[in-house]
C-alpha cells in the first residue's frame, strides 16, 4: 500500500473507531485487509477474511491493461450485455451481486445488535449499493466508490442507506447520529406506553 494509501486507512480507522463496531470482515486481497487492519487494531478486533467480499472475478482478463482488454472478442461480445455475461473463466455482474447479498444476508441474519464494517472493492460495493436502495442492477454504473470511502446501511425489514461514498468522518457522524435518533424514538416510546398504564 502507498503512503497515501496507509494515511487514508489510519484517518478511516480514527473517525469509525468511536463507532459500536464489534465485528470487521474484509476481503481477502491485501489492499481490502491493508486497508481493514488499522481500524481492527484501534478496536482490537481480529479481521475476518471473507470470499465473498473479493473482487469481480476477470478470469483470463486478469493481469491485463485498460488498453489491451477492450481489443479483445471477449470483450467486444460481453459489452453486448456486461451485466450477465462475464469474462472468459471470470464472473458477471449478476454473479457478485448475488455474493455480495449472501454475504449480507449471513451477516445481518446472524446480528442482534452492534455494528459490521466489512471492506470491499468499487465493483462489488455498487452492485450491493443499488440492489439495497432496490434499483436496477444497471444503476450501479451511476455509483461512485472512493477510496477508503464508506457506504452505510441499517439492515431493518426494508434497508435505510445512512451515507454512501462517504469520507470517515461523515460516515461516523451519520451512524452516530442514527443510533441517537433511534434512542430517543424508543425513549419517547417508552414514555408513550408508561403514560397508557398510568391511566
Amino acid at each position: 500500500m502507498s503512503d497515501r494509501g496507509t494515511r487514508q486507512a489510519e484517518e478511516l480507522a480514527g473517525a469509525l473507531c468511536s463507532l459500536p463496531i464489534d465485528q470487521i470482515y474484509s476481503s481477502p486481497l491485501e489492499r481490502a485487509l491493508q486497508t481493514a487492519a488499522p481500524l481492527a487494531d484501534s478496536l482490537g478486533i481480529t479481521v475476518l477474511e471473507d470470499d465473498e467480499l473479493i473482487e469481480a472475478d476477470c478470469g483470463d482478463w486478469a493481469g491485463l491493461t485498460f488498453r489491451q482488454v477492450p481489443r479483445l472478442r471477449s470483450f467486444k461480445r460481453l459489452s453486448a450485455n456486461p451485466l450477465l455475461r462475464r469474462p472468459p473463466g471470470g464472473e458477471s455482474l449478476a454473479e457478485v451481486q448475488a455474493r455480495m447479498l449472501r454475504f449480507i444476508e449471513r451477516v445481518a441474519g446472524s446480528r442482534r445488535g452492534g455494528m459490521v464494517a466489512a471492506f470491499s472493492h468499487a465493483d462489488p460495493i455498487k452492485t450491493v449499493v443499488a440492489a439495497l436502495l432496490g434499483c436496477p442492477l444497471e444503476a450501479y454504473r451511476r455509483l461512485e466508490v472512493g477510496v477508503a470511502s464508506v457506504s452505510a446501511f441499517v439492515m431493518d425489514d426494508v434497508p435505510l442507506m445512512l451515507c454512501h461514498n462517504a469520507d470517515g468522518r461523515r460516515a461516523a457522524e451519520a451512524c452516530t447520529a442514527y443510533v441517537e435518533l433511534r434512542s430517543q424514538r424508543r425513549q419517547a416510546s417508552r414514555r408513550t406506553a408508561s403514560r397508557r398504564t398510568d391511566r
